[in-house]
């Protein structure tokens, strides 16, 4: 009788195998999912920061076809956020806005900036309002809600 000469994997190799296999599913799979979690808890902290910061217009004056807004940064910016810009929104009576995207560099203290708003309509009365933009470490953005309404 002659004996065939079966090999194969031991069971110690084949459990190494396995596991080095899993690991390196698991490195892939991490690789996909942390930019989401770290976008998502950026998001969240820029999020809870505009619920702390409060910027409200102070005064509004129209002269000509375009409107001046002063405002104020009424609470201090948590740590680790910074004040990117003042978004200015202006609204006639007919509700059409006009807004000044780029806003005014404002320089984080406590005290009262303006921003003006160009060719508005002629619909007065209106309204002015005023959201921040809060920018993190990282560099990601957030407008806040827009603030309470004064009148021009």
């Amino acid at each position: 009788m002659r004996m065939i000469n079966k090999r194969g994997l031991s069971n110690i190799v084949a459990t190494v195998l396995i596991v080095l296999l899993s690991l390196a599913a698991v490195v892939i799979v991490w690789g996909f999912l942390r930019p989401v979690f770290d976008t998502t808890s950026s998001k969240a902290a820029l999020r809870s920061a505009c619920l702390m910061v409060t910027v409200e217009p102070t005064q509004c004056t129209i002269s000509g076809n375009s409107a001046t807004v002063a405002y104020q940064l009424k609470t201090a910016v948590p740590n680790g956020v910074t004040l990117a810009n003042v978004v200015v929104v202006v609204e006639d009576r007919d509700g059409i806005t006009y807004v000044n995207p780029s806003g005014a560099a404002p320089n984080g203290m406590l005290q009262s900036q303006t921003a003006e708003v160009v060719s508005i309509g002629t619909a007065s009365p209106f309204v002015a309002r005023v959201a921040a933009i809060l920018r993190d470490a990282s560099g990601n953005k957030e407008t806040c809600s827009e603030s309470v309404q004064v009148a021009c």
